[in-house]
């Protein structure tokens, strides 16, 4: 359960749930990205107003060949 509210989220904190993401080998490449991509989309209505990725998640692509190498 998180403890921040989602406005103090830094973009450390969203890498060290990703990285946890795609280590979990339970997790079909298919699902991976669309958890990435819903991640980034909230954050984006939340705190970008539906118009500008934040910070916290900009950074993240849901290309699958960024994503490949970690299967």
């Amino acid at each position: 359960m998180p403890t921040k509210n989602i406005e103090d989220i830094t973009k450390e904190d969203v890498q060290k749930v990703i990285a946890k993401l795609m280590v979990d080998k339970g997790v079909s490449l298919h699902k991976r990205r669309r958890l990435l991509l819903s991640v980034k989309k909230a954050f984006k209505y939340l705190l970008g107003n539906d118009v500008i990725y934040p910070p916290s998640v900009a950074w993240v692509t849901t290309n699958y060949s960024q994503h490949r190498h970690y299967y």
